[in-house]
């Protein structure tokens, strides 16, 4: 029993046939998305297994994997709680476990992707978790949207329906991801890096080079208003230009020269798009 759960044989068939049976209905539901969790019960070392070829968990792992893979086939396959290496299974892994709406949850995601932003050079995608708009401030949902769009996929988990969707979800759902500018950095499906990289935790300042523009997205983890100077030559800029920018949230319109001047205010976020 390993994390509240048994670990199986990859390489039985009896659990070759439940892959099977499980991706035949899925299929017929229409599903094309699935979430595989738990993978680190798939390469535990066991004393032998089904397959006499196989003399290790990680052997046992790949020959699971390959064959879930094939019976998955047309399907958009993402990974929680699983090796990192190999990744040729799936478009996707989760690069940290669960994740709510509070800016703590957000910093645990950025902690993740602070030093594991280069995984989408592994895997096509990294996956923060689904993202939800609890009645949390309105700081912390615009906080938790961006970690979301800025580590490589962008998914509502509200229960937005007609009948038993929570009215305060849509209403948030209406006024958080509906912002165009914010909506094209999820469709660029992109990580972006960290700025400093050598924190104790979380990277606060995070930034994408498309060779047009350049996103910096600052955030303020903590319960009091932050402001921060960054050089531009940090961004890869020069600070002897003026730089057009728009921050995304709002709207707003500014200038910068030498410096990003940054003020956040508590739990909260601003996105800019600085035009080269």
């Amino acid at each position: 029993m390993v994390a509240g759960g048994l670990a199986m044989d990859p390489t039985h068939p009896a659990i070759k046939e439940r892959i099977r049976e499980t991706a035949e209905r899925f299929k017929r539901l229409g599903y094309e998305y699935i979430k595989i969790d738990f993978l680190t019960h798939g390469c535990a070392e066991a004393d032998y297994y089904y397959d006499p070829e196989v003399q290790t968990g990680m052997q046992a792992y790949n020959k699971g994997m390959a064959y879930l893979l094939e019976q998955m086939e047309g399907m958009y396959i993402t990974m929680a709680i699983s090796p990192l290496f190999p990744s040729q299974y799936a478009h996707s892994r989760r690069i940290a476990c669960d994740a709510w709406a509070g800016i703590g949850d957000t910093e645990y995601t950025l902690n993740s992707l602070t030093y594991g932003w280069w995984l989408n050079q592994v895997y096509t995608y990294n996956d923060p978790d689904h993202l939800l708009l609890e009645p949390v401030s309105d700081g912390e949902n615009r906080a938790r949207i961006t970690s979301g769009v800025i580590t490589g996929i962008f998914m509502n988990g509200d229960d937005l329906s007609y009948i038993s969707g929570i009215q305060v979800a849509k209403d948030k759902a209406r006024k958080f991801l509906t912002n165009e500018d914010i909506n094209a950095i999820a469709k660029m499906g992109k990580s972006f890096r960290p700025v400093n990289g050598n924190m104790d935790g979380a990277d606060f300042l995070f930034m994408y080079d498309t060779g047009k523009e350049v996103y910096l997205a600052a955030f303020n983890y903590s319960g009091y208003d932050l402001t921060y100077d960054l050089p531009l030559s940090r961004l890869g800029l020069r600070e002897s230009s003026t730089y057009k920018a728009k921050e995304l949230w709002s709207g707003k319109e500014v200038k910068f020269k030498k410096n990003v001047r940054v003020c956040i205010p508590k739990k909260d976020v601003l996105v800019f798009r600085i035009t080269r």
